[in-house]
């Protein structure tokens, strides 16, 4: 439908539909948490249902069908429960989940419209969108230049970053070293032998997840066949219709981070896993020692969780523990980590924050633990919340900065509980 649009008309609406989005987004964020305050506040949930409802009518008519399609389902999921007076149940607040992330992949991939240029200029590897997310990286290998240009240009416009280049011999190699989202191969290319690429890919444990997508000029059956053998996971035709491109690169990337998501999130909490949160501790310490910026590790503590286990079933503190991860993840900031540490603990890292600030955060999450009544299946539960921080120190590592935190958390647990201790 966009594309039956002028085209001055479409970059009008897509910028006041992704402005409105934003704002949008932002409502039914919070919404979506006094949900999760109270499943039963049907006031909440009527914000989100009007707010997938706007969303389902308006993304296709800028381009984002997709985005569409996803809002249209958690509508009719969410305007169902409501419909019924049901609570907030589980599966349907995977269903928001799901809808919220597309949102939200949407926002951090937009950038402003990039300005015309020649295809063969790449852009950077690791290119950040207007707002600081990163954006998925799309490795092209085309000779023709029109298609070239078309392909770099559809896919631009809609969000990605791409890095285009002729066909080689090396072509492997470069995609072994760029390590993208996503790799496009003209199997026309004289001097790329893309199935040859399919295979490498296919058997590099680093890039198997990587889809393919094929393009050519020959894209009939014995093509197809040929190339899905070889372990591409799509062959497109030339000429292509963009709007066809864009969905099938959309609907790749998404499949392939959501099967990444699934591996680095703790299914309980949502929080990051504690393999995935060692990983990027490293990483923010190396950045604090470049840069010199500060870094706070906080570890979070559930006063008495083994006792409610005790009383009401390891289930009640199951359920406790998956509020309070998306309670933690919705007090921090988009740039902060929150990951699950062990059987009651969370870990948040705050990124570029001193510890006077990491307080200040972490006051704000005991306050809130503290005050709330937790809706579970069998009844409501109050719990509290003992926090220990710490500040990364020049020259320290990663297990210098966890005793640290722990060392204060530790503290906070000796002097009566529910409270947030600072390492010294």
């Amino acid at each position: 439908m966009a594309n039956d649009l002028p085209a001055e008309l479409r970059v009008e609406l897509r910028d006041v539909f992704l402005r409105d989005l934003r704002a949008g987004f932002a409502t039914v964020e919070q919404a979506v948490q006094r949900l999760d305050a109270d499943a039963s506040d049907h006031a909440a949930l009527e914000e989100v249902v009007r707010f997938f409802r706007w969303l389902g009518s308006d993304a296709a008519t800028v381009g984002y069908s997709l985005l569409g399609h996803l809002a249209s389902a958690c509508e009719g999921a969410a305007a169902s429960a409501l419909e019924s007076g049901a609570p907030l149940s589980r599966p349907l607040r995977r269903s928001l989940d799901s809808g919220l992330a597309g949102v939200r992949s949407l926002l951090e991939g937009e950038a402003p419209r990039p300005p015309r240029r020649a295809p063969a200029a790449p852009a950077a590897a690791g290119a950040a969108s207007a707002d600081g997310g990163a954006k998925t990286q799309i490795l092209i290998f085309e000779d023709d230049p029109f298609s070239a240009r078309l392909v770099e240009s559809t896919l631009a416009l809609a969000g990605h970053a791409t890095r285009c280049l002729p066909g080689s011999s090396n072509a492997f190699a470069l995609i072994e070293r760029a390590a993208p989202d996503l790799v496009i191969l003209d199997v026309d290319a004289p001097h790329l032998d893309a199935l040859e690429v399919c295979r490498k890919v296919r058997q590099s444990p680093e890039l198997q997840l990587v889809p393919i997508l094929l393009l050519g000029k020959n894209a009939g059956l014995e093509e197809r066949v040929a190339g899905l053998q070889a372990g591409a996971t799509d062959h497109l035709g030339k000429p292509f219709e963009p709007r066809e491109l864009v969905a099938r690169v959309s609907a790749y990337v998404q499949r392939v981070a959501a099967i990444r998501e699934l591996s680095i999130r703790d299914p309980l909490t949502r929080c990051f896993t504690p393999a995935y949160f060692e990983g990027r501790l490293a990483q923010e310490l190396s950045r604090a020692e470049r840069h010199g910026h500060r870094l706070t590790l906080a570890l979070l503590d559930v006063d008495g969780l083994g006792e409610l286990n005790a009383r009401r079933g390891r289930a009640a503190g199951d359920e406790l523990l998956s509020r309070l991860g998306g309670l933690a993840i919705g007090s921090v900031r988009s740039a902060d980590l929150v990951a699950r540490s062990g059987d009651d603990e969370l870990a948040l890292l705050l990124v570029e924050a001193a510890a006077s600030e990491g307080q200040l955060i972490a006051e704000r999450i005991r306050r809130q633990i503290e005050a709330q009544r937790f809706a579970l299946a069998d009844g409501e539960a109050s719990v509290t919340a003992s926090i220990g921080l710490a500040q990364h120190a020049p020259g320290g590592d990663a297990a210098a900065l966890r005793q640290k935190a722990a060392d204060a958390l530790a503290r906070a647990k000796r002097e009566g509980r529910n409270r947030v201790c600072v390492a010294a």
